[in-house]
């Protein structure tokens, strides 16, 4: 299973509003990104590879990885995926060390 918390739109943006009834923030953190997307609970355990709602690959992109925010168990392992530049991060990742 993958948690995607955030997403920038570029189409479909006059569906979003209507479904989340404003702008702001369309699509920060999952319960807006859901509404957003039109997703609901009665979702859970549908295939996303077919049918009324497809993930596709996008184009290739630099990715940024590092820790989960607000855990504590396996913190430390890299769960977090982010692209690199994007200005919807919910946080700057980590600089990596030296």
């Amino acid at each position: 299973a993958v948690l995607i918390r955030a997403l920038l739109p570029e189409v479909g943006i006059a569906e979003m509003i209507a479904r989340r009834g404003t702008a702001r923030d369309i699509a920060t953190g999952p319960g807006r990104l859901g509404q957003a997307l039109g997703i609901a609970l009665s979702d859970s355990g549908k295939r996303f590879d077919g049918g009324a709602f497809l993930l596709e690959p996008g184009p290739q992109a630099d990715l940024l990885v590092g820790p989960r925010i607000g855990i504590t168990k396996a913190a430390d392992r890299p769960w977090r995926f982010g692209l690199a530049g994007a200005s919807a991060l919910s946080r700057p990742f980590p600089r990596p060390s030296k």
